[in-house]
């Protein structure tokens, strides 16, 4: 257990994953993000990284092997296409991985 969040477990909850990768993002590698909250619109992505030179990163959190609901794929197909960086991840190491990536960091991800 690391501040309240249970990551240990063979199938951690999406909440869990998600705060683990946002504690982390910000303490390995400087980057910020805000939970992305809308009661008009339930499918936007959970959470917005600030890339630094402009370009945010927008994940959807999940357990392991879970997909996006139909509502969620739809806005995640739209912000593609309209050019936002948006990824799905169910574990923390590759999403911290891929928040790594865009931040132009390496390192060690666990």
């Amino acid at each position: 257990l690391t501040a309240g969040v249970n990551v240990t477990s063979a199938n951690p909850l999406e909440r869990d994953i998600e705060k683990a990768v946002v504690r982390k993002a910000l303490m390995l590698y400087g980057v910020q993000s805000s939970k992305l909250t809308s009661p008009a619109n339930n499918g936007l992505p959970d959470r917005i990284f600030w890339i630094k030179g402009g370009k945010p990163l927008l994940i959807e959190f999940k357990r392991k092997g879970q997909t996006p609901r139909p509502n969620q794929q739809y806005v995640i197909d739209m912000l593609r296409k309209e050019g936002y960086a948006v990824e799905v991840h169910d574990n923390i190491t590759t999403a911290l991985a891929s928040i790594a990536l865009h931040a132009g960091v390496g390192g060690n991800h666990d």
